[in-house]
């Protein structure tokens, strides 16, 4: 388990956030026996990669891939427990305004992203989440093509393959430029040897 972070140990950073029971707490102030009973869940628990190797999972939760898609990750300390505070609030409230979700973040501390990314993201995940389409984020490109995926061309636009045996060995030409200038070099030498010769 790598997702619970180490912070202040006195329960302000709010980077050792789990949910117990559904609520979002400070592990660092929790004791192991006030847990006994209750449903802990970790990052962990949200998603993983799809493809691992030979393990396949069901895939990233929607808050997980909105943080990866707008970039609201940035070190990652907090990202965690950011995550396990957003999910709390959306099972709660599918259409959080974005003062509850400012509200619902408010209890990590982060200091990379000034917490517009993430609460955007949160907003975003959200929307998603209910079913509204998601706007494209601006300045970002369209999700990479699977060239697998695409459409064979047509027979008739195709050229044919080039024989191993018709591909030229030789080195390219040189640059005539380049081979004028170095005669010049080679030129402006031999006269310098001559005069230093003939002193």
């Amino acid at each position: 388990m790598f997702g619970v972070k180490h912070g202040c140990e006195t329960g302000e950073c709010g980077v050792c956030t789990v949910l117990l029971d559904g609520v979002p707490v400070t592990s660092c102030t929790l004791l192991a026996a006030q847990a006994d009973g209750h449903a802990v869940r970790t990052v962990e628990s949200m998603g993983e990669h799809p493809e691992q190797g030979w393990k396949h999972t069901e895939g990233l939760h929607s808050l997980q891939q909105a943080f990866i898609e707008t970039g609201a990750i940035q070190c990652g300390y907090c990202t965690p427990a950011q995550l396990l505070a957003a999910d709390a609030l959306l099972v709660q409230n599918v259409s959080p305004t974005e003062a509850e979700v400012r509200e619902a973040l408010s209890g990590v501390l982060c200091r990379c992203t000034g917490y517009v990314k993430p609460v955007e993201t949160v907003l975003r995940a959200a929307a998603r989440i209910r079913g509204d389409e998601v706007p494209p984020l601006p300045g970002r490109l369209a999700p990479p093509v699977n060239v697998m995926e695409l459409p064979e061309a047509p027979s008739g636009d195709t050229e044919p393959p080039v024989e191993p045996s018709a591909i030229s060995h030789q080195p390219p030409a040189p640059n005539r430029s380049q081979a004028a200038q170095d005669g010049r070099h080679r030129a402006r030498n031999r006269a310098r040897r001559r005069a230093r010769a003939e002193d």
